[in-house]
């Protein structure tokens, strides 16, 4: 039997349990990157829809910075409704 890293090793106890979403989403990352840790950090898969997520936090790059600079302003009502709960 093949020995496994700790990484695959990680993957193989996740399953079944419940997981954080930044777990899930690390674990996906590194199956995906045979394991290797310094592979998911080095990704180039910018297109895939968790590479931003890949590091357990947001990368802010320019579409973060794009999406962060078009978001509207909360409206008074908004706020009211808010504070109301």
């Amino acid at each position: 039997m093949e020995k496994m890293n700790q990484y695959e090793k990680a993957y193989q106890d996740a399953i079944g349990t419940r997981i954080t979403k930044a777990k899930a989403i690390r674990l996906k990352c590194l199956d995906c990157c045979a394991y290797q840790a310094n592979e998911v950090k080095l990704c180039v898969c910018t297109d895939c829809p968790l590479w931003r997520y890949r590091m357990g936090h947001e990368e802010r790059d320019t579409l973060y910075y794009e999406y962060q600079s078009n978001k509207k302003p909360m409206s008074e009502e908004v706020k009211e409704r808010l504070r109301n709960l």
